[in-house]
């Protein structure tokens, strides 16, 4: 199996199912299939506009052989990481 196939499965799902955009962090094997660690901004709009700034939320998502996706499941809601230049 080929890790783009894979990312263009989770890119699929993400975009068709959750209407959402998603950062691959990491792709797993777990015997004959895969998890993959995916991260999704939070609407920006919506929280930059309640004060509290960029929020990600970080999905655990299963694969099965043929790269179809079995399930999955929300692990963290939480700030997004800056990196502080001083």
């Amino acid at each position: 199996m080929k890790i783009s196939e894979l990312t263009n499965s989770i890119n699929i799902f993400f975009e068709k199912d959750m209407k959402q955009k998603c950062r691959i962090l990491s792709i797993m094997p777990d015997d004959k299939n895969w998890i993959v660690t995916c991260e999704v901004m939070v609407d920006p709009d919506y929280t930059v506009r309640k004060g509290i700034g960029d929020i990600v939320e970080i999905y655990e998502v299963y694969l099965n052989c043929d790269m179809a996706v079995t399930g999955f499941k929300l692990k963290e809601t939480k700030r997004k990481a800056t990196v502080d230049n001083e």
